[in-house]
């Protein structure tokens, strides 16, 4: 393929400052940190994200961070990943104590959601609403999304 868009030279890094918003009303957030990077080589985006907050008040709706490049259009160029740090999350829902983001197709935007359960029984939600997260919780991890 000799599209711009898919040649290896098209390299790309950098920052970004990822925020928190949600589908029905944005809640007030205040952060400790917020600190992200991105590295994209071709159509594939490798990015790093840690986001800490200090408080979060009011808002309805899941939770989502907003994201550097808009995801590809294909349902197959979503991408997800576990976060390797998350801290204070004791008000999740039930047995379902691991977070994670997704990404779907053609968004900005990464949903944070939640999983877990017994190995026969894991459970999934459609995403963690602002209600289930509090103040002095902290987010990190690295994901690869497809632009294409």
């Amino acid at each position: 393929d000799t599209a711009a868009a898919n040649a290896l030279d098209d390299y790309e890094e950098g920052t970004w400052t990822p925020a928190f918003s949600a589908t029905s009303s944005d809640p007030t957030v205040t952060y400790n940190n917020q600190y992200g990077w991105y590295l994209k080589i071709g159509s594939l985006v490798h990015i790093g994200v840690w986001v800490e907050i200090a408080t979060i008040t009011g808002g309805s709706g899941d939770l989502f961070i907003t994201l550097p490049f808009t995801s590809s259009a294909h349902n197959y160029g979503g991408s997800g990943w576990a976060a390797n740090r998350m801290s204070n999350d004791v008000n999740l829902s039930g047995s379902r104590e691991d977070l994670y983001f997704s990404v779907g197709h053609s968004t900005t935007q990464m949903r944070l959601s939640q999983g877990g359960g017994a190995t026969s029984n894991t459970q999934w939600t459609n995403g963690v609403g602002v209600g289930q997260i509090s103040g002095n919780s902290e987010f990190a991890g690295i994901m690869t999304m497809s632009l294409i």
